[in-house]
């Protein structure tokens, strides 16, 4: 495991091969880690959302989106 991640009542972990894997309160998707995320190099949570920031900079997002939450704002890196 190269690092860990937490949410609300949801975790993370990178595993050697960059991957992540989430376990815990799923009950929005927040550890339903999208397929084609590829490689990530840090991963975190909020309440119902999680984050993660992929080795080009550029920053994913998903779970619950009802305050926009998962809206990354263009040009983030």
């Amino acid at each position: 495991m190269k690092a860990i991640g937490m949410g609300h009542y949801h975790m993370f972990a990178i595993q050697e091969d960059d991957t992540a894997v989430g376990w815990g309160r799923n009950n929005t998707g927040q550890i339903d880690i999208p397929g084609d995320l590829g490689p990530v190099q840090a991963i975190c949570g909020g309440v119902y959302h999680s984050l993660a920031l992929l080795p080009d900079g550029t920053v994913r997002a998903w779970g619950r989106n009802s305050e926009g939450q998962c809206e990354v704002p263009p040009g983030l890196s």
